[in-house]
């Protein structure tokens, strides 16, 4: 779902802030964008960012997925990213580290035409509560400049 307005903005983050493990995220996306009623601005301070949704990934069953990122990559200078479970109660950021160990569950990594993601096999997210498909597991954020 587009954001289109300023009381969308302020109703998606007042969703994710309500998750601790995303709090992080949500300070970076108010950072990220001062919307006004007419559109959000499309850089800030000379840096760019493009919002990507996930789309379909079965963490059960996938180890990792690729997403075309559209972008050259030598312009590439950030890269975030937030996955929600299948019942959309938890957000938690990518690379995730398990808080009950010291074991690292999920990974990013941007590559010339795409972005990897890949979870651990055994890990937090090898379960049926990041199974669904037909649903965006989650959000990129990609910084980049001119």
């Amino acid at each position: 779902m587009a954001i289109k307005t300023l009381d969308e903005l302020k109703d998606a983050l007042g969703r994710v802030k309500r998750y601790p493990d995303a709090q992080d995220f949500a300070d970076l996306l108010e950072s990220f964008f001062h919307l006004t009623e007419s559109s959000p601005p499309a850089s800030l301070g000379g840096i760019k960012r493009k919002l990507i949704e996930i789309g379909d990934w079965d963490m059960d069953a996938t180890t990792s997925v690729q997403i075309v990122h559209g972008l050259t990559y030598d312009k590439i200078v950030g890269c975030q990213v937030l996955i929600r479970n299948d019942a959309n109660n938890s957000k938690l950021p990518i690379p995730y580290t398990n808080p009950t160990g010291s074991t690292l569950e999920a990974i990013i990594e941007v590559k010339s035409t795409t972005i990897d993601l890949a979870r651990s096999n055994g890990g937090f997210f090898d379960s049926t509560d990041w199974d669904s498909t037909s649903y965006n597991r989650g959000w990129i954020i990609v910084e980049y400049t001119d």
